[in-house]
């Protein structure tokens, strides 16, 4: 499972259960980064680079194989945030082969910007689509019908969790 990138997703809605469509891909193209405070003082050998509280600004693009209906209107729009799920089915297999028990379903919950667009693309023969750049202020990722977080930051409210864990006491 690669928790830097969604692929061929089902969209919803906020929390709800209206479906907007689907997605080729909503990937992480610039985040999930600590940023680094360096420690050197008198007499010290080297310097120390040391993971900094805040995370840096977490950046991605969303990839669309056609614009679905109306989406591309408020998309467009870098004052709205957008509140997506994203629900990614994984298939497990073992060595009886396909194991339904072990499949599951990871749950991208992300607030999100536009902060701009590729346009679409599109030549004689080739498939349609659009790729949209995207800052992230809020993801949560986690298998459906669990409440710890795989991952989770919200930087309005202070929180940023691995595993369900603060990273960061408080």
């Amino acid at each position: 499972m690669d928790l830097r990138q969604c692929t061929q997703a089902l969209i919803y809605e906020g929390a709800g259960n209206l479906l907007l469509g689907s997605i080729d891909k909503f990937a992480i193209t610039d985040g999930r980064k600590a940023t680094t405070v360096e420690h050197k003082t008198l007499g010290q050998v080297g310097v120390l680079e040391l993971p900094g509280r805040p995370q840096a600004a977490i950046k991605g693009k969303i990839t669309s194989p056609t614009l679905i209906e109306g989406m591309d209107r408020t998309l467009i729009s870098p004052t709205r945030l957008h509140d997506w799920q994203m629900h990614k089915k994984i298939d497990v297999s073992d060595e009886a082969g396909f194991s339904e028990e072990k499949s599951h379903t990871v749950i991208w919950h992300a607030k999100f910007r536009t902060i701009g667009d590729d346009g679409i693309t599109a030549e004689l023969g080739e498939k349609d689509g659009v790729e949209y750049e995207v800052t992230v202020p809020y993801l949560r990722i986690f298998v459906e019908g669990q409440n710890t977080p795989i991952w989770f930051l919200d930087v309005f409210n202070n929180v940023f969790q691995v595993n369900g864990r603060d990273v960061w006491p408080r």
